[in-house]
């Protein structure tokens, strides 16, 4: 996710000309959509005196603004005069506010341990304590407040692949620095620590610039927790956004930003949240249903379903060499165990073109396999989202003409000239190319008529294969760029 300054960036930090020698190199960044002031509503901007924003926070108290240490300092590590901060409540464009909207603070707290060299673990997590607080000179009057999560329930709540709702004003066009803007995402958290937590990866969705020390929130019995506080990128990061970032545990805190500000008062902590504007009618779901340890949320598409792409417009679900999932268009008919080069002749929904060019079912688990056998996952950066391999073929002697194995194995290209069938099938794209028993349906008790993928299949999946049109979250397109690892947000 993104939003984010034009002018200063995280800590004050100028970021409007690119790092030297990547300049005219693209590094779009793109997860997120644009959210309602409304969506989360303890969200707020930290700007300069004219209205433009620099970095993000959490309204905690009527009078107390949670947000990253590193955006109350200077260059040289001092705190920047509670003169050179306002606070915006409400708005999606703080600069558009008037200027009566832009609140005045009375002070500026960076934690007075703060320590961003510190020593930290193989992720960049450690104990930097990179949280601040800002008092407001007035409170703000019906402003709602965000409760913290309290520090027993952290480990509880905070499990792999739980969904984490990230929101700012920072950068969501890196490519063109746009700004400015509140900008919300949904990502899945990796792993934690006792003071912070990672949450995001390579093509989900990340906060970025400007989206510093803003919210990390987690819903709980329908209640929205201020969990973590954006602070820097993942320390394995290739790119500046996009990878993963690295949240303060707010929790952790609670006495020192009571001392600062007073008593926290904890906002609504059972239901009262209405889903951060995310639509969740059946048709218009914002995450695939499945389960992050399978398939990240943020697909475009659902291998296993068919989620997210119209089988009514000939559309199945594909996994891309890279990981990535989408939609493609194409005579998809291809069975289990037929033969496939992905060129022509593309699998069914539900089946993948492996390394053996057959068709082999997609699976999250064991229990995907229709025709038994074991899950082995595809690519150890999605989960265990994987084939359940090449189904067994009839035995030797079987009439070559009902059999995908006819064919002797002498490698793919063989393979595939030497198949025989009707190529009217594969609507003149390879027009040497004759296929015969590949057309037929078959798993290890034989032909089968329509095998599709049912509901209740593993990995959380809950959605019968060919289903409508669903929105899905874009993949986040990255391309070269350095990163300095601990990059401040």
């Amino acid at each position: 996710m993104s939003a984010a300054v034009t002018g200063i960036g995280c800590g004050g930090q100028p970021f409007d000309q690119a790092e030297p020698g990547t300049s005219s190199r693209p590094t779009p960044v793109v997860g997120g959509e644009p959210a309602s002031a409304l969506d989360y509503p303890s969200t707020v901007a930290l700007t300069d005196p004219s209205g433009e924003p620099f970095c993000t926070g959490t309204l905690v108290s009527s009078t107390l603004v949670v947000t990253a240490a590193h955006c109350l300092q200077d260059w040289w590590g001092n705190p920047i005069s509670s003169g050179e901060v306002r606070i915006v409540y409400g708005y999606e464009t703080p600069s558009t506010a008037p200027s009566s909207a832009r609140r005045p603070v009375a002070s500026v707290h960076p934690h007075p341990q703060y320590q961003p060299d510190v020593s930290t673990d193989a992720d960049g997590m450690g104990h930097t304590n990179d949280i601040g607080a800002v008092v407001l000179q007035e409170p703000i009057a019906g402003g709602v407040v965000a409760p913290v999560l309290p520090a027993g329930a952290v480990d509880t709540e905070l499990t792999p692949g739980r969904e984490v709702h990230i929101v700012g004003y920072g950068i969501y066009n890196y490519n063109q620095q746009k700004a400015g803007k509140l900008y919300k995402a949904i990502t899945p958290h990796i792993r934690h620590i006792q003071w912070e937590m990672l949450a995001g990866q390579p093509g989900e969705p990340d906060t970025c610039n400007g989206d510093s020390g803003g919210p990390a929130y987690l819903v709980v019995n329908g209640a929205l927790f201020l969990t973590g506080i954006t602070s820097r990128a993942w320390a394995k990061s290739t790119h500046p956004c996009g990878d993963g970032g690295i949240y303060t545990i707010a929790s952790q805190y609670v006495d020192w930003l009571e001392s600062v500000g007073g008593e926290l008062d904890g906002g609504v902590t059972e239901g009262g949240f209405e889903g951060g504007g995310w639509d969740a009618s059946p048709d218009a779901k914002p995450l695939l249903d499945a389960s992050a340890a399978c398939l990240p949320l943020t697909s475009a598409c659902h291998p296993v379903t068919n989620e997210g792409c119209d089988a009514s417009k000939g559309e199945a679900c594909r996994l891309n060499a890279d990981g990535t999932t989408s939609c493609h268009v194409g005579t998809n008919d291809q069975p289990a165990g037929a033969l496939c080069d992905e060129t022509s002749r593309f699998c069914e929904v539900g089946y993948h073109c492996g390394g053996a060019i057959r068709c082999e079912q997609y699976c999250c688990g064991d229990s995907d396999c229709t025709a038994g056998g074991t899950c082995t996952p595809l690519f150890a950066s999605i989960g265990s989202l994987g084939t359940c391999g090449v189904p067994p073929q009839p035995e030797a002697g079987v009439d070559a003409g009902s059999t995908p194995d006819a064919a002797p194995d002498v490698g793919p290209e063989a393979s595939m000239q030497d198949a025989s069938s009707d190529a009217g099938e594969l609507d003149g794209a390879l027009a040497d190319v004759e296929a015969d028993g590949g057309q037929q349906d078959y798993d290890a008790a034989g032909p089968v008529a329509d095998k599709r993928v049912v509901e209740g299949a593993g990995c959380g999946c809950g959605v019968v294969s060919g289903g409508a049109a669903v929105s899905a979250w874009a993949w986040v397109v990255l391309v070269a760029g350095l990163v300095t690892l601990r990059r401040r947000r």
